[in-house]
């Protein structure tokens, strides 16, 4: 359960919400834009040759060419500040209302934004691109500037992934953490007390779960999820900010 402050002390107010919306998507614009550069060095990655070279599977070997920095640091801009905005913007909405729904819609919004975004802008821009390569039976790449549209497919995927691992491994694992909760609470003859987070730690633990598929790519590369790094790390720096920050500007 998350702890009371989730709500905004304006939210029980005539006006729900008094933060502005150009507030909550600068200050998103501006974090995204310091992340830029480790954005740029992911895409600068190389993958290992075996993933590469793809022997013995029908997809064949994948075509990844080192990319120029100047082109990975003007891709990388073109795909974080637009994502940015959609997160900034949609979480600044629900943030009105929810504060740990808002600060979790900004870090979802914005992450599926930049998947789809990433080989729309590198066609666009005509920038060689084979990113977020798996390898289950073969090696492929989900992301490509010659298929610009597969960032949805990529996007899919991610989704899948997220949810046969929080069913595998997750919901059992926090059942496991209740009953052993509950029971140690009846042992000691006290009633058991839901867990109350506070919004920090509650947006943390939700970037973790909501990434967890990206443990897949870690064995190609580490660039997805340097990226999404960068993104929680920048959620939740929003979440602060939007907490204290505009308290303090006023």
């Amino acid at each position: 359960m998350i702890d009371a402050s989730d709500r905004p002390p304006d939210a029980v107010a005539a006006h729900p919400g008094n933060v502005g919306m150009a507030r909550a998507v600068g200050a998103a614009v501006g974090l995204a834009l310091l992340s830029v550069l480790s954005v740029a060095w992911s895409l600068l990655m190389a993958p290992p040759e075996t993933a590469l070279e793809n022997e013995g599977f029908v997809q064949g070997p994948i075509d990844w060419l080192p990319m120029a920095p100047e082109s990975a640091v003007v891709l990388a801009l073109a795909v974080v500040v637009p994502s940015a905005v959609v997160g900034g913007l949609v979480g600044g909405l629900i943030w009105r209302w929810r504060r740990f729904a808002g600060a979790a819609v900004a870090l979802a919004s914005a992450w599926s934004a930049g998947v789809v975004l990433l080989p729309v802008a590198a066609s666009a821009l005509g920038i060689h691109l084979r990113a977020a390569i798996v390898c289950a039976f073969g090696c492929e790449s989900l992301l490509r500037d010659d298929q610009p549209f597969g960032g949805l497919i990529a996007y899919a995927t991610f989704l899948a992934g997220t949810f046969f691992l929080v069913m595998s491994v997750i919901v059992p694992a926090a059942v496991a953490l209740i009953v052993v909760g509950v029971l140690f609470a009846r042992v000691r003859g006290r009633p058991a007390v839901r867990p109350r987070l506070p919004l920090v730690p509650s947006v943390i633990a939700f970037a973790a779960v909501h990434g967890i598929a990206l443990v897949w790519t870690v064995i190609v590369t580490p660039s997805g999820l340097v990226v999404y790094f960068c993104l929680a790390l920048g959620v939740v720096a929003w979440t602060i900010w939007m907490t204290e920050g505009v308290r303090l500007l006023g």
